[in-house]
């Protein structure tokens, strides 16, 4: 299973859903309702079903992902502020998984490198 916060367009879902079909399921999130909506109707129509992917509505950044603890194999952040959702997303990879972040800006990825301490996310791992 493959998460991603901040499903936006969905170019990174479809690139996504190419590499794990079929054989995994991808989850993404979002907190605005016609992005949701809108990325779904384009995964059907580019023949990916809800049998290998979700999109649901949901802010990651104060909900947390809505998926059992230690199931995913790799998280995507592409959120503006990506270090809120990193306990959230640590609870739901599996051990030695993967964590991306997605950032632009040299602010945030100080603020990310505070909450991977915070956090301690690396000896979770």
């Amino acid at each position: 299973m493959t998460l991603i916060a901040g499903t936006g367009s969905a170019s990174l879902s479809h690139a996504i859903l190419r590499t794990i079909v079929p054989n995994g399921h991808l989850h993404t999130f979002d907190f605005h309702e016609q992005r949701v909506k809108r990325a779904f109707d384009e995964f059907v129509g580019h023949g990916f079903d809800e049998s290998v992917v979700t999109a649901s509505l949901r802010d990651v950044c104060t909900d947390g992902f809505d998926v059992d603890s230690a199931t995913a194999n790799a998280a995507f952040l592409d959120l503006p502020s990506p270090w809120q959702a990193i306990p959230f997303a640590a609870q739901c990879l599996k051990p030695g998984n993967i964590l991306i972040v997605v950032t632009l800006f040299e602010k945030r990825l100080y603020k990310l490198s505070i909450q991977y301490l915070t956090a301690d996310f690396f000896s979770q791992r």
